[in-house]
């Protein structure tokens, strides 16, 4: 079973947070260093993202959010010259939740790379397109 995590973009700070917590009936709450604040973390200000699971090819986190890229290593012979080219492509996914999973349970993530997320790296998806 995995591990329930979660990180939160905060809309008005530009930031990412992980010390909150989320409470059984949907309140968010921002925490110190554990503890909870006086204060609290409203869901309209903060876009919460879910941990997948898994893990990309440096070991890293895959949460919901989040940019990947596949260095396509793909090659073909060109029937007229017989040389070899290189597709050179790069591959991208962004992940999402898709109402029955994440979109990314079917791809080998040990080939994968987080390279952002859509919301700190959001000049990436013009990469991506």
């Amino acid at each position: 079973m995995r591990p329930l995590k979660f990180r939160a973009w905060d809309k008005e700070d530009k930031k990412m947070k992980d010390d909150f917590a989320i409470c059984s009936f949907g309140t968010v709450f921002e925490l110190n260093e554990g503890t909870f604040n006086d204060g609290r973390m409203y869901e309209s200000g903060y876009i919460i993202m879910q941990f997948t699971g898994l893990k990309d090819k440096n070991n890293k986190e895959i949460y919901e959010g989040d940019i990947l890229r596949y260095k396509n290593p793909a090659f073909y012979i060109s029937s007229k010259t017989g040389k070899r080219c290189d597709d050179g492509g790069n591959r991208y996914k962004i992940v999402e939740w898709d109402n029955a999973g994440f979109n990314i349970s079917n791809l080998q993530t040990s080939k994968w790379e987080v390279i952002g997320n859509i919301y700190e790296h959001n000049h990436l998806l013009n990469e991506t397109a």
